[in-house]
């Protein structure tokens, strides 16, 4: 056949090779004066007229691909009968060539993948599939440039009933019977089960194919090789890859995408190749995770994307994924080999991460900052999910199988499974210092500062109190409990109530309910090496302890040095984890939101900034005068917070308190006065001061329990959010000179705290997430305002109520008319704005003052240490 004559522009020069496809020609396009490849299509193609149809549209979408490893369609032409496509030429042997001589060498192989995923996912991304990838199909050009070949022809020609008695037989279809159940398009021994089941593909047809190809390229051995169609697709449907035959050198972060390429199952199957290429991206990085040995490991399902919060990048994921293969199952393994490596996380605009968990077989863990939601990912997993009804939930913990996780959320102790569904409430719990799940199905927790420890049962049931305070003994509360592995003692932190600086490491009999003081510290959590880890003056320690004892064997060494600090205000921080197998994980890089060096600033409505001439400190809650020109706020100075009066028009600075921990300050409405929260003597009092030093630190209300004071006005009405020991928190008023006309003004077993309005008229107070307005003092009239609120402020001159939720800073309008408080549309001022603990306007509104954390923070992170263990016995040795 004279095909050069049949195509009259084209001028044959050899033929390169033929296949159910059609014969392909070398030859000269005499117009364009280039060489190009015609692929000369079957005589029966021509007579099909819905096929032809079908081609011909499908080829447009082909010719539309422009990449560099992606082999061209320059256009389809046509004499006659004879119908061709005319392809970029592309010099060079074909993959399939090179895999004959034997497997192709690590260095050389691994460009080679990546080239072919770059183009199938640049086709993907046009929305064409391959459909028939295989090594014929893929050239190396000299210069070692991938080309992809017949780039969508599976789809666009077939089908095609040619050639069917070879496993390697392109193009291919079934039986007519067969194509009522869907047609079979693809060469067999790449087929994905899907297609050989004949059901509709997808993307993951092609992820399929390439990890054959890959596959085949390591080791220079066909997986699924049979005699005939017949049982290669017997092959691809039933029998699994020999994983021994890979090279001991290949990345385990390439084995496990590798693995997952070739899951028979399409949803257990890496859905994006584009997270494959930059796993072989990655794979060029020498580390010494991608020298360690993969191991099998059982599929897992592959969790959905999370929005706007990708918490892991793709390409250190893939490094995680591989290397969470080398976790010891035992509880020590000393023979393990200590690897270390980062995970980038996305910053959340409510101001970084500060809890993270990890189960005990170190498979999983949870994650999340207090404003926003708990995020669960398994370590061998690509994406982390959010955890459903988790919104502003904290301290996670998980059950001893590590298919359940614990957490506070809106003052109740809730529960719920790893893999979703509805929370369970459990019990009270307002300002929560810990838990711990035991082996018996008992959860041994803190539900406040103040207070004891309780026991529940996981399942649900009536709260027990566990301890008993000593308040003789100077004890405010006992706080973190930590489980030891023989289930009858338990580890807890006896807290003083002037800091952590007279904290003391407790150990406790479960069966009696008798503790005794082992050393000073906070916080401890017991290893399987025989070492506590635990918490003292700013640092985290490691000290031997005899576990059977009781009791410490050596010196202390610190240790973990860059994982955040502790503090009253910051006490439900979890800023790492370990698991009994060994894996270290921590926070680190960004601080938390509590402990950030920050600017004092103004931020207009249009969110522009002007930041005071205040040098840069640790800022917490604020609060500004009745005549807007002083600042009463906290600041977190070495460890110990204290209050400090700024005066704006002066420019100047003057600490306010200076013994114990200082918080929450509170203005008069005189403006002479500010009221505070005080933590000296055990428990959270409300003390005050005067501006002019006439009175220092004097007593407004001191019990028991723990109050926070919220509001003051002009008549000396007292606003104050009241902890009591079972962790209920309402809002409760007094007049200020008289502590004994404090009384309850919401009582609900959601978590209540109130502002007094600038009138003294109106109390906007929260109730769980729920912003509601009810007339002051009687709290009648209630209107609800917002929901998912996270905190609020009344305008100091303007009938505007202003209100933070994940998503920013809000404002309401409201009126008063007869009495009644009518709420207008709520509209977002700003969007998701990092303002900290503490926020306030100006006197006209129009402009907030905040503490805006450093331009040059730090960019937050996971650091992953595996068998972190080996390090901990090294640095602190115990004769084990």
């Amino acid at each position: 056949m004279d095909v050069g004559s049949r195509l009259g522009v084209f001028e044959v020069t050899g033929r390169l090779g033929e296949g159910g496809m059609g014969v392909v020609y070398r030859a000269t396009d005499t117009t364009l004066d280039r060489d190009v490849a015609l692929k000369v299509l079957p005589d029966a193609f021509a007579q099909d007229e819905e096929r032809l149809a079908r081609f011909e549209r499908e080829a447009k979408v082909l010719a539309s691909l422009n990449h560099p490893n992606i082999a061209a369609i320059h256009g389809l032409e046509q004499s006659g009968d004879t119908r061709a496509l005319v392809l970029e030429l592309v010099e060079g042997p074909t993959l399939q060539d090179r895999i004959a001589k034997g497997p192709i060498p690590l260095d050389e192989a691994l460009p080679i993948a990546r080239q072919i995923a770059e183009a199938l996912e640049a086709a993907h991304e046009q929305g064409i599939i391959h459909r028939d990838l295989k090594p014929a199909n893929v050239k190396v050009k000299d210069d070692g440039t991938v080309k992809v070949l017949d780039f969508g022809l599976a789809k666009a020609l077939g089908p095609d009933l040619s050639d069917l008695d070879a496993p390697n037989s392109p193009t291919m279809t079934m039986t007519a019977a067969a194509t009522k159940m869907g047609v079979i398009m693809g060469t067999a021994a790449y087929m994905s089960p899907e297609q050989a089941r004949g059901k509709t593909v997808d993307r993951r047809a092609d992820i399929w194919a390439f990890g054959v190809v890959l596959y085949e390229m390591l080791t220079g051995k066909q997986i699924f090789a049979g005699e005939d169609i017949s049982l290669t697709l017997s092959q691809v449907l039933q029998s699994h890859p020999d994983w021994s035959a890979l090279p001991e050198r290949l990345p385990s972060s390439l084995n496990r995408y590798l693995r997952r390429c070739l899951e028979k199952d399409p949803k257990q199957r890496i859905r994006d190749i584009g997270d494959v290429r930059l796993a072989l991206e990655g794979a060029f990085e020498t580390t010494a995770a991608d020298t360690l040995a993969a191991t099998p490991m059982q599929p897992g399902k592959r969790s959905s994307g999370v929005g706007h919060l990708i918490p892991w990048a793709i390409a250190a994921t893939a490094i995680v994924v591989a290397i969470v293969q080398t976790i010891p199952t035992s509880s020590v393994d000393s023979g393990a080999r200590m690897t270390r490596f980062s995970v980038p996380l996305d910053d959340s605009d409510a101001g970084g991460y500060r809890y993270i968990a990890i189960a005990p077989d170190g498979s999983r863990v949870v994650y999340g900052d207090r404003l926003t939601t708990l995020y669960t990912r398994e370590l061998d997993q690509f994406d982390a999910t959010p955890l459903p009804g988790t919104a502003r939930a904290r301290n996670p913990f998980f059950s001893p199988d590590g298919q359940s996780v614990g957490f506070f959320l809106d003052g109740e102790l809730m529960s719920m499974s790893v893999r979703g569904g509805d929370p369970l409430p459990l019990g009270a719990a307002s300002a929560p210092v810990g838990a711990a799940w035991g082996d018996d199905g008992m959860i041994l927790f803190s539900p406040t500062w103040a207070g004891p420890l309780w026991q529940i049962p996981a399942a649900g049931g009536e709260p027990l109190q566990f301890t008993t305070v000593d308040r003789e003994r100077g004890e405010s509360g006992h706080i973190w409990p930590e489980l030891l592995p023989d289930g009858r003692r338990a580890l807890f932190t006896i807290y003083g109530g002037a800091g952590l600086s007279d904290a003391q490491v407790a150990m406790l009999q479960l069966d009696t309910g008798d503790y005794e003081p082992l050393f000073d510290g906070a916080a401890a959590r017991y290893a399987p090496t025989g070492h506590l880890v635990y918490y003292r003056g700013g640092a985290y320690h490691a000290v031997p302890f005899d576990v059977a004892a009781g009791q410490r064997t050596g010196p202390d060494v610190p240790i973990l040095a860059d994982v955040g600090n502790l503090s009253p205000e910051g006490s439900d921080e979890g800023y790492f984890a370990f698991s009994k197998t060994g894996t270290l994980v921590s926070f680190a890089g960004a601080e938390p939101v509590d402990q950030r060096l920050r600017r004092l600033a103004w931020v207009s409505r249009d969110g522009d900034v002007e930041l005071l001439p205040f040098e840069p400190a640790r800022f917490g809650a604020l609060s500004l005068s009745p005549d807007r020109r002083l600042l009463a706020i906290e600041r977190l100075d070495a460890g110990s917070q204290q209050l400090w009066i700024y005066d704006l028009d002066r420019e100047t600075a003057a600490q306010l308190t200076r013994t114990g921990y200082n918080a929450a300050p509170i203005w008069h409405a005189g403006g002479e006065k500010i009221a505070f929260l005080s933590m000296t003597r055990g428990s959270f009092d409300i003390r005050w001061s005067a501006l002019d030093g006439s009175v220092v630190d004097q007593d407004l209300l001191s019990t028991e329990q723990d109050d926070v004071p919220t509001g003051w006005s002009a008549d000396d009405q007292l606003l104050f959010v009241r902890w009591s020991a079972d962790g209920d928190r309402d809002l409760w008023a007094m007049e200020a000179d008289d502590p004994d006309s404090a009384r309850p003004l919401v009582e609900t077993p959601l978590d209540d705290v109130g502002l007094l309005s600038p009138d003294g008229q109106w109390v906007a107070y929260q109730s769980g997430p729920t912003l509601y307005v009810a007339a002051y003092p009687g709290l009648t009239g209630r209107v609800p305002v917002a929901n998912e609120v996270l905190d609020s402020r009344w305008s100091p001159g303007s009938s505007e109520l202003f209100f933070r939720t994940a998503e920013g800073l809000h404002v309401v309008p409201y009126r008063v008319e007869s009495g009644t408080f009518t709420p207008g549309q709520a509209a977002l001022v700003l969007s998701s704005p990092d303002l900290g603990r503490g926020w306030d306007f100006s006197a006209d509104a129009e402009r907030l003052l905040t503490a805006l954390p450093l331009d040059d923070e730090a960019e937050i992170r996971i650091d992953v240490v595996l068998n972190w263990f080996e390090e901990l016995q090294a640095r602190v040795p115990t004769g084990r």
